[in-house]
């Protein structure tokens, strides 16, 4: 399986570009074979934390002639990146068993960014376009099922016009009425009917890892070794929510 140890953790990395010894016959190819560090007879550690913030980078060059977008204000993009972690290896026997092990997390969160949705407003919801005859482009709904011959043009259809843009409830498609009746399906929270609702999205991603190491010299020729690996990732794409 693919696995990324902790860059601490690492004791050698070997590349290999030809023909792969037996052990690695699954692919073929280059190979990186990355070596775990191991235990010693002294105990030792190190921790470390990489911190990048929004506040300590440089703005793009781009966004420094693009109009200020007035939703973000803010011409650098809200992140908050974090890895931290730390390594720890020492005796069990002396100059016989020995431990090491590593822990990595990463905190990763950009955004949240604004934006402006279209949400259909509750008159519609009812059936009630009227809303659409207003304003300096008005919008005439026709009923779909009255398409018949213009007397005029015979080769032109005409359709009857729904007065005052007034759609029946019983025309109105089930799985809309529904959609339109669930909970978590919003209503506009500012006026109009386009970019009525606010819409804030961020993309996080939580990551968690970890090794064990155990080495063992039972003879002077021997060496015996083991390894166990953990690591859990959560990630959330761009996800829309309230403000």
């Amino acid at each position: 399986m693919a696995y990324q140890p902790s860059p601490d953790a690492i004791d050698e990395i070997t590349l290999v570009t030809g023909n792969a010894p037996a052990e690695f016959g699954n692919y073929q190819g280059a190979l990186v074979n990355v070596t775990l560090k191991s235990g010693g007879n002294r105990l030792r550690g190190s921790a470390f934390a990489y911190v990048r913030d929004d506040a300590l980078n440089a703005v793009n060059w781009a966004r420094k002639w693009q109009p200020l977008d007035p939703l973000n204000p803010s011409r650098k993009t809200p992140l908050q990146h974090n890895v931290f972690g730390g390594t720890v290896g020492g005796p069990i026997v002396r100059n016989r068993i020995f431990f090491f092990g590593d822990y990595q997390g990463t905190r990763r969160e950009v955004g949240p960014l604004n934006s402006l949705l279209t949400f259909i407003t509750p008159e519609m919801r009812r059936g009630d376009f009227s809303a659409l005859l207003r304003g300096s482009n008005p919008q005439q709904l026709y009923d779909p099922f009255s398409a018949q011959p213009d007397p005029s043009n015979p080769n032109s259809i005409i359709r009857d016009p729904f007065p005052n843009n007034q759609v029946p409830l019983d025309r109105i498609n089930p799985v809309a009425a529904n959609l339109f009746a669930n909970a978590y399906y919003p209503v506009p929270d500012l006026p109009g009917l386009v970019s009525n609702t606010w819409n804030r999205t961020s993309t996080t991603l939580d990551n968690d890892q970890f090794d064990v190491k155990v080495d063992a010299k039972p003879g002077a020729r021997d060496d015996l070794s083991a390894r166990y690996a953990w690591a859990c990732s959560r990630s959330r794409p761009p996800t829309p929510s309230r403000s």
